[in-house]
């Protein structure tokens, strides 16, 4: 269980209850074991990425992110608002691939 504060809003908090298994990193985990791939990149911005980025090869963090996540990111990259991540992925993937 956990409660923190929006970071979109300011103000208004969520109140998260999971299993200790379903994180985004299990999931995770278990379609990088199923696809078999050999490279995990993983773009975050909140608290409940971070098991997400323990288990990354890549860990992205966007730069509206908390603190938290930029301090625990490889790097940070554009915002939500700026297509962070679709700006990364078009610079740093191929066709195809």
């Amino acid at each position: 269980m956990v409660l923190t504060e929006d970071v979109y809003t300011p103000g208004e908090y969520w109140l998260e209850l999971t299993s200790l298994t379903g994180t985004k990193a299990v999931a995770l985990n278990t379609v990088q074991v199923e696809v078999q791939a050999d490279r995990l990149v993983c773009f975050g911005d909140n608290h409940n990425d971070l098991p997400m980025f323990e288990i990354a090869d890549v860990s992205l963090a966007v730069a509206n992110a908390t603190p938290k996540v930029r301090r625990a990111a490889a790097a940070t990259i554009g915002g939500n608002a700026a297509e962070g991540v679709a700006e990364w992925l078009a610079l740093n993937t191929q066709p195809g691939s």
